[in-house]
């Protein structure tokens, strides 16, 4: 597996003990299927989606601490981002999963007070 993958699942794990949000796992790479591949998301869409209360929602893109190699994958990140954030939707890139949880935790915690 690689590291995003572990990055991801312990992400995962974390983020499900947490009330009061929905978490999707986007997965925008190919997966194989009977036949040939499938794309599950457009291409760039972070890894995963956190709902909040009062309708806030978060897209989150993991990222292990070693770099990246295929600027392929990174263009089309950027570009995704670009794209949802000009829209007003909020789209992080975060390295650990005490991050992930921090911020998760204080939207989570700011949302439940202005939904009141």
């Amino acid at each position: 597996m690689s590291a995003e993958h572990d990055l991801q699942v312990a992400c995962i794990a974390a983020l499900e003990r947490i009330p009061d949000i929905m978490l999707i796992r986007q997965n925008s790479g190919r997966v194989k299927v009977r036949g040939g591949y499938m794309r599950l998301a457009p291409g760039g869409t972070p890894d995963l989606q956190v709902l909040l209360p009062a309708g806030e929602t978060l897209f989150i893109e993991l990222k292990p601490d070693k770099p990246h190699s295929d600027k392929r994958v990174i263009e089309r990140q950027r570009a995704w981002r670009e794209r949802v954030t000009r829209m007003g939707h909020t789209v992080l890139e975060l390295r650990s999963v005490q991050g992930v949880v921090d911020i998760v935790m204080q939207r989570r915690y700011a949302a439940l007070r202005r939904a009141g």
